[in-house]
C-alpha cells in the first residue's frame, strides 16, 4: 500500500484503509511546538511473539521541510517501549522513495530494494514501517519490520504498523 512516489508522500494519501498524513503536513506540524513519537507494531501472533501490540516511544520528533524532509528523532524511552531503538540509525536522514533516492547507500536505492515504500533510510534500514503489507507471516526483507529487543531476532516482520505523533504540553 505504500509503494508510492515522492509526490504522493509529500501530499499524503489513503489506500486500503491506511493513511499517510503527508510529508508537507508533517513538516508544517512538527516545525512548531514540540512533538513526541509513538510507534505501534502488531505481530503476526505466531512463532516468537504473542499477538499483542509492541511499541517504541520517542520524546522528540520532527520532520524538516522539503525537498529532503530530514528526520530528527531522539529521546528513546526504553522503560515505555517494548521494541528496540530502531530509529536512532535513521536520525538525520532524508526521506527516500522509489523515484527519489536520498539514502546513504551509493550502491542501491533502499526503497527500491526493500519493497518500494518511502522511509528515512540510512544504508539501508533498521526498520521499514512502510514495507510491504503481506497477508501472512513472512521472513522476506521487504515487509513491515523493526529491530527489536533481546528475545526476538535482530529484525522481526510485522502484520501492521501505526505511527502516532503527540504534541507536548
Amino acid at each position: 500500500y505504500f509503494a508510492k512516489t515522492i509526490s504522493e508522500y509529500q501530499e499524503g494519501f489513503t489506500s486500503h484503509g491506511e493513511l499517510w498524513l503527508g510529508l508537507d503536513n508533517l513538516a508544517q506540524l512538527t516545525g512548531s511546538d514540540s512533538w513526541e513519537l509513538w510507534v505501534e507494531l502488531t505481530p503476526w501472533g505466531t512463532g516468537l511473539v504473542q499477538p499483542k501490540k509492541l511499541s517504541a516511544f520517542y520524546s522528540s520528533f520532527k520532520v524538516g521541510k522539503g525537498p529532503s524532509y530530514q528526520l530528527t528523532v531522539a529521546g528513546f524511552d526504553s522503560t515505555r517501549s517494548t521494541l528496540g531503538d530502531a530509529l536512532k540509525y535513521h536520525n538525520g536522514r532524508k526521506f527516500s522513495t522509489r523515484d527519489k533516492d536520498q539514502d546513504s547507500d551509493s550502491s542501491r536505492g533502499c526503497s527500491q530494494t526493500y519493497g518500494n515504500g518511502g522511509w528515512w533510510y540510512n544504508s539501508c534500514y533498521h526498520n521499514n514501517i512502510n514495507g510491504n503489507n503481506y497477508i501472512e507471516e513472512t521472513e522476506q526483507d521487504k515487509g513491515i519490520s523493526w529491530e527489536v529487543k533481546e528475545s526476538l531476532p535482530l529484525t522481526y516482520h510485522f502484520k501492521e504498523s501505526s505511527i502516532l505523533i503527540i504534541r507536548k504540553n
